[in-house]
């Protein structure tokens, strides 16, 4: 996969843009320590990094043995490079996962996993990192499921998964756009504004705005939530039930907030 190496570099590279970019401009001050957080985000995302690498092999491997326990052969996805066929898979990974997303916020077991996530009291860019590795497992296993079935064509997937990880470095970003530039990209894309109000505590604010990369989605479903600009600098981040949870806490806070809600 030639795209491997260069891609994990324009990632980071992102990643660390958009953490200068907060540590000299922050658009709110932070109400927790630093470093325990990103010490914690940093070590599930390796965690996840790790699993990736040796749970999920390459998703064309196992297409013709499904085909085969089938019995017939699976119509698969064009494999033209062509923009129209960007375009359209693009549309389609990201309506897939806008919904594997609600998914996660709908189904109690999946929420716990889902859960850490929104963990954070605070909101940057290392939150963009924070997924338990069980849940990054299921979601992985579902979308390579998606793709072995589909035969969906490896760059155009590449593609999409290193635009939405870029997008949600700023999306989590503790950061803020000209407003003139929100109000025009939000009519496409995800913002930091839209998204940064599904992390609120308030339970009807959390379950909204799920869309990744477009913002369709959530006007075309009705889910999507607005409030005034300024009352961003107010909206309080995370779980009732807990707060900032060590790192060994963070891996159990699935079961931990299974016993919390009984």
């Amino acid at each position: 996969m030639t795209w491997y190496a260069p891609g994990i570099l324009v990632f980071f590279g992102c990643f660390f843009f958009v953490a200068l970019w907060e540590l000299y401009q922050p658009r709110r001050a932070l109400d927790s320590a630093v470093a325990p957080r990103w010490l914690g985000n940093l070590a599930v995302y390796f965690i996840n990094g790790a699993l990736l690498a040796w749970i999920f092999s390459a998703p064309s491997d196992s297409a013709a043995r499904i085909e085969a326990s089938l019995g017939f052969t699976i119509p698969q996805w064009s494999q033209s490079h062509s923009v129209a066929n960007f375009a359209m898979g693009f549309l389609f990974l990201d309506l897939i996962r806008y919904w594997f997303h609600r998914l996660f916020h709908s189904v109690p077991w999946l929420w716990r996993l889902h859960s850490l996530h929104h963990a954070d009291s605070d909101l940057d860019v290392s939150t963009s990192l924070r997924h338990h590795p069980v849940e990054f497992a299921v979601g992985s296993g579902l979308f390579w499921i998606v793709f072995a079935i589909t035969g969906f064509p490896p760059d155009i997937a590449a593609a999409y998964l290193l635009c939405t990880s870029l997008l949600s470095c700023l999306q989590h970003g503790n950061i803020v756009l000209p407003p003139s530039w929100d109000v025009v990209l939000q009519r496409v894309i995800a913002t930091p504004d839209m998204h940064r109000l599904h992390h609120s505590v308030v339970a009807a604010e959390a379950n909204s705005n799920f869309g990744f990369l477009f913002s369709l989605w959530d006007r075309l479903f009705a889910t999507y939530w607005e409030i005034p600009r300024t009352a961003h600098e107010t909206v309080q981040f995370g779980l009732r039930e807990f707060t900032n949870p060590s790192f060994p806490q963070m891996l159990l806070l699935p079961l931990k907030l299974r016993r919390a809600n009984g």
